[in-house]
């Protein structure tokens, strides 16, 4: 009955918080299997941390290259903002 109590008591971020306690739970209840002390915790969010950046790396990449493409073309942008400043429109064209 305290469990739910305590689900229930998530907030507005339950549908994130609610997975990522169970994982956390997860990792420290393997990191108990494997031999760690009761009071590890902090190898378990260290571990759940490591996760979650192997998880989001791809969109970290992609963005990054997006970034790095975007600062590769500021330069001709540059340029052409200048040329046409005073036709917006067709400056817009342009760099679309």
């Amino acid at each position: 009955a305290q469990d739910v109590a305590a689900e229930s008591d998530s907030g507005w971020f339950g549908f994130l918080t609610i997975p990522i306690k169970l994982l956390l739970q997860t990792i420290h209840s393997l990191l108990l299997t494997v031999g760690l002390n009761t009071n590890s915790w902090g190898v378990a969010i260290v571990l759940l941390t490591i996760l979650i950046k192997v998880v989001t790396f791809p969109l970290t990449k992609t963005q990054l290259e997006s970034t790095n493409k975007m600062q590769a073309m500021q330069p001709a942008i540059k340029e052409l903002q200048a040329k046409y400043q005073s036709n917006p429109e067709v400056m817009n064209q342009k760099i679309a």
